[in-house]
């Protein structure tokens, strides 16, 4: 498990996710609040497998997850796969992830 820095997070290319303090955050638009438990639990069974331990924050019209590896404090290249895991999981479902500036880069 290697922890990585900001640029190698940076060139991992992942599109739907930021870096905030520590860890990587997405919000995926779910449109209602069915959709996004069913998208949350999806997660949930993608992290599993992955063992990893995401925080999931299930609302109305959205679906906020924060990775990080809480052992080591910090991103690691298995927060990175399960971040492209989750991402695969909203575009199939057609989950799109929001831009907005309620995700700003740190």
């Amino acid at each position: 498990m290697g922890l990585l820095t900001s640029k190698e997070i940076l060139y991992a290319g992942l599109t739907d996710w930021r870096k905030l303090a520590l860890a990587l955050h997405a919000r995926f638009l779910t449109g209602d609040y069915a959709s996004g438990a069913d998208f949350a639990g999806a997660v949930v069974q993608s992290a599993a497998k992955a063992k990893r331990h995401p925080d999931v924050t299930l609302t109305r019209f959205y679906v906020d997850i924060k990775i990080l590896s809480h052992d080591v404090g910090q991103v690691t290249d298995h927060d990175i796969d399960l971040a492209r895991t989750i991402s695969e999981v909203a575009h199939r479902r057609g989950i799109t992830a929001s831009k907005a500036s309620a995700l700003t880069e740190i």
